[in-house]
């Protein structure tokens, strides 16, 4: 469950993948596309991204939920963590918060070496998501990336930015908690109103991918369907 406040730096060492789901359109059953090709700073120059928020100095940070998103546990017809989620329930989940939440957008990002879809959401303030979708925040990651943008720009950019929390789970198929985890954030980000997860959404895009390795996690193998460990080879 989600308590205080994530609000954490960036790190720009992965901005390079997060920078490549961030034009990814919000339909829920979006077909694959290759990662956009890195822009230069001069694309900044269009509309600005939306600016972080102050975040609430006294917070009772008490869950309170609005009750429009359904949960996991309803979702999948038995106790979250009870027993293994499958792929495709995981995927059906996150399609079912992207239809309840407009805070949600769920898209697929790539594709298994045996075709599998690599599912991941957005969630985050709307004018976040369509800074997300315009294109804008992946021009923004890649000016930061890139050593020729003069430091005032950069500077400027950090600014205006929100942060982006990165949340990936069960890259070994047969460690499946992570997974559901992420099911029960997802929930909670896009269903809570307290100023725990207000805090968040007014600061921050967070990016959530359930499993980073759907083949592993349906043959329940540490490795992947090519025999390789994810974190490890």
């Amino acid at each position: 469950m989600i308590r205080r406040p994530l609000l954490v730096p960036a790190v720009l060492g992965g901005a390079a993948v997060a920078a490549s789901l961030l034009t990814a359109p919000a339909a829920a059953s979006a077909a694959p596309s290759p990662a956009p090709s890195p822009t230069r700073p001069a694309a900044v120059s269009g509309a600005p991204s939306p600016s972080p928020a102050a975040t609430t100095s006294s917070c009772d940070d008490t869950p309170v939920f609005r009750g429009t998103v359904p949960t996991p546990s309803a979702s999948l017809g038995f106790e979250l963590g009870s027993r293994k989620a499958t792929v495709d329930q995981v995927y059906r989940y996150m399609n079912q918060v992207d239809r309840a939440s407009t805070e949600v957008t769920v898209a697929t990002f790539g594709r298994t070496s045996l075709g599998t879809p690599l599912r991941y959401a957005l969630v985050g303030r709307s004018a976040v998501l369509q800074a997300a979708r315009s294109g804008r925040l992946h021009a923004d990651i890649e000016a930061l990336r890139d050593p020729a943008t003069p430091a005032r720009t950069a500077a400027a950019i950090s600014r205006r930015m929100p942060v982006v929390l990165w949340l990936t789970g069960n890259v070994h198929g047969n460690e499946p908690a992570a997974a559901d985890a992420q099911m029960r954030a997802l929930h909670e980000l896009a269903d809570r109103t307290d100023c725990g997860v207000r805090d968040i959404l007014d600061n921050a895009l967070v990016v959530v991918v359930p499993t980073q390795n759907p083949d592993g996690r349906a043959a329940n193998t540490r490795v992947n369907a090519a025999a390789f460990d994810m974190n490890r080879d």
